[in-house]
């Protein structure tokens, strides 16, 4: 078995198709079957069978993608250990994040990585916590900055707190609910909104908010977690949302929106780094990880997590 038999593996799950996992892997596709079939007679157990979707992993299947997965993550590292002796740190970390301090926090960790392993590239991919969780899971990324919830506890997830975050209610400059000092519970409840989509952490936040004080839900004019959308609709319109604290603080001073005041105390889930509980991390994902809890650890914005 050679290492492009555990990449057709991982390729076909993706795929879930001989002919595109071939192009994918610029082989032949009658290559790319006879590796298949090579791999079942190696296991003698069928490893996909093939359904009106395409081709679905059987149970057996499901546990060699597992492995596949591992085995190439500890390649990964293999080559990476050659190239720090021979070039120091290098490589790439692909980080999954949501709306937290992706304007602060990120900036001071990539700057501290820069000066400290410069042949590291960083590559960012920003989603909602489902799609984050299930790149994770899949290795599309290797470890996830947000919210810590329900859906960051699955039993093949490492997690770890790093801090907890406020939620501020932003608006335009020039918002009619700016004629007043602090906003009414009746003018937010009255207000249009942006909103998380629904089973996003913070969704489930001003969910229970509402709930616990007996207050009608907002119904959403759009669900969006992400942050420049939700700028440009917020400026271009009487749309309220809410952002976390410290990335609401830079828009502010900026201009580009404005906080508005509030009674509101949202609860949020803390803050935290997800990574794959089976699977080794390559030293660029371990230095990133270690260099994210310093940056928390020396900050001023972050409330730290006491253990």
């Amino acid at each position: 078995m050679r290492i492009k038999h555990l990449e057709l593996l991982l390729v076909l799950a993706e795929e879930r198709s001989v002919h595109r996992a071939a192009q994918r892997l610029q082989m032949s596709q009658p290559g790319a079957s006879k590796m298949l079939q090579e791999l079942e007679a190696l296991f003698e157990a069928p490893i996909f069978v093939r359904d009106a979707s395409g081709l679905e992993p059987t149970a057996a299947g499901e546990r060699l993608i597992d492995r596949a997965r591992i085995m190439l993550g500890e390649v990964r590292l293999m080559k990476a250990d050659v190239d720090e002796v021979a070039f120091g740190v290098s490589g790439r970390v692909r980080v999954g994040i949501a709306a937290v301090a992706a304007t602060t926090l990120l900036s001071t960790v990539i700057r501290n990585m820069r000066e400290e392993a410069p042949r590291v590239t960083v590559e960012l991919q920003e989603g909602s916590i489902t799609w984050l969780i299930e790149a994770l899971l899949s290795g599309v990324v290797d470890c996830v900055l947000a919210r810590l919830s329900e859906h960051t506890s699955a039993p093949k997830l490492a997690r770890e707190s790093l801090y907890d975050e406020r939620v501020a209610t932003v608006a335009r400059v020039g918002h009619p609910i700016f004629a007043t000092p602090v906003a009414s519970t009746q003018e937010l409840t009255e207000a249009e909104w942006i909103l998380p989509a629904r089973g996003a952490p913070m969704r489930e936040s001003i969910n229970r908010f509402f709930a616990a004080h007996r207050l009608p839900m907002p119904q959403p004019v759009v669900e969006s977690v992400s942050v420049m959308a939700n700028l440009s609709l917020i400026q271009s319109s009487n749309l309220l949302c809410f952002f976390p604290q410290p990335v609401a603080e830079e828009f502010d001073r900026l201009s580009a929106l404005k906080i508005v005041r509030t009674e509101m105390n949202l609860i949020m889930p803390p803050v935290g780094l997800v990574t794959r509980s089976e699977a080794p991390l390559a030293l660029a994902t371990q230095l990133f990880i270690r260099l994210t809890k310093e940056a928390v650890a020396e900050g001023e914005r972050w409330s730290l997590i006491q253990p």
